[in-house]
């Protein structure tokens, strides 16, 4: 079923419950456990009290992991404690008409989900296990789950490895001998280097199979045969030929993925943007052409403070029609590379996405044009607003 600690599984169960209370404040459960418990305050801020009955102390118990990763997004800011509650980070979540919504920050969503809870309490759980010496440096020493004869180390995982070595022997991979003294990376990485591309190609795999199947043994007890990595390998790699022959751009098809202009009357708005993470800055770009290809408006945008590329991309599409409604541009097509933020555009539903804000502002500024759609487009095709983001 995919997890293992079934203490850990139990805790992420409850928490859907906490997330429950705190989401629909009118359910039965809901209004039960705040009549009894918590009547002048809500759940994350009520005592376990005296004689909790055990579901009450159950539930308790799991507050933790929603409040850990609890966030407002701020709507018209009625139902927010600016001192104490914590805030979505960045100006995308600034004040507006919508109403002030719970997020967990965990999940893309925003919606808990046990399969996420379970993995941050296992990702918590595995960094409190790890001993460290005094000197600062890791104290635990894992012996290679496949073959169990050494330390698992990168020489280990992409040489030395005893099963490593037969998987390539069965798949005809000619492994050269070398010095002992030689490390693994730097041997794995000659051999790479002087195989034709079908042996790199099933060296790659073998060196991801065996890693995937050695963290289904360690963390969840699942063994496997030489035979079934075998006949995984194999089948993988007949899986990737055969999409790259479909797949692969011909003559024909390369010619299809360029940038088109729009019909008669209307005008073609493409939108990217660059994302620099250790600076948190961001650069928007919007490029206008008309029906006969020519540039009719262009706009860059410097943005600050921004969290993620996720949000960059949304933002880059409100500059684009920001823009067009400056220009006075009334049929536009809005172009774009990132499928996620189209979708979500498109969408036209309300959900408690980071970029939600965006959108529903995206829907409010579509009022000014008499016609307007939206497409994505590979990178390819975007080329070109793509390239003038990355310059900035």
């Amino acid at each position: 079923m995919g997890f293992k600690d079934l203490v850990l599984f139990n805790k992420a169960l409850l928490a859907k419950q906490v997330w429950r209370i705190l989401t629909q404040p009118k359910c039965l459960l809901a209004k039960m456990l705040k009549a009894r418990y918590y009547p002048h305050s809500d759940i994350l801020a009520a005592n376990v009290g005296s004689y909790p009955s055990f579901t009450w102390r159950s539930i308790c118990s799991a507050r933790d992991l929603i409040e850990n990763g609890l966030l407002w997004r701020i709507g018209n800011g009625c139902d927010i404690n600016i001192w104490n509650d914590p805030w979505l980070p960045g100006k995308e979540n600034s004040r507006g008409r919508s109403k002030d919504l719970r997020v967990w920050k965990f999940e893309g969503s925003g919606e808990y989900t046990v399969k996420r809870g379970y993995r941050v309490l296992s990702s918590e759980h595995l960094q409190n296990v790890i001993v460290t010496s005094p000197d600062g440096t890791l104290s635990v020493e894992i012996i290679c789950p496949l073959c169990k004869k050494g330390p698992e180390d990168a020489d280990r995982l992409m040489w030395s490895c005893e099963t490593l070595q037969s998987v390539w022997k069965s798949l005809n991979i000619m492994v050269p001998p070398f010095e002992s003294a030689m490390g693994g990376k730097i041997c794995l990485a000659n051999t790479f280097s002087t195989t034709n591309e079908q042996q790199r190609q099933l060296m790659a795999l073998s060196l991801w199979g065996l890693w995937y199947r050695g963290n289904k043994l360690f963390h969840e007890g699942v063994k496997f045969s030489m035979q079934e990595t075998l006949g995984f390998l194999k089948g993988y790699n007949q899986d990737l030929n055969s999409t790259r022959e479909i797949f692969s751009p011909s003559s024909s098809s390369l010619g299809n993925e360029i940038w088109k202009p729009p019909d008669f009357g209307f005008t073609k708005l493409n939108f990217d943007a660059a994302f620099q993470n250790d600076t948190k800055i961001a650069i928007t770009v919007v490029l206008a052409k008309n029906s006969e290809g020519n540039i009719v408006g262009a706009e860059t945008y410097l943005f600050k403070d921004v969290t993620d590329a996720f949000v960059v991309e949304a933002r880059a599409c409100e500059r684009a029609l920001i823009m067009a409604a400056t220009l006075g541009f009334q049929r536009v097509v809005v172009e774009g590379d990132s499928l996620t933020v189209i979708k979500s555009i498109m969408k036209r539903q309300n959900d408690k996405s980071v970029i939600r804000p965006i959108t529903q502002n995206i829907s409010f500024l579509e009022a000014s044009f008499e016609d307007i759609s939206y497409l994505f487009v590979p990178r390819l095709v975007n080329t070109v607003a793509h390239a003038l983001a990355l310059e900035g």
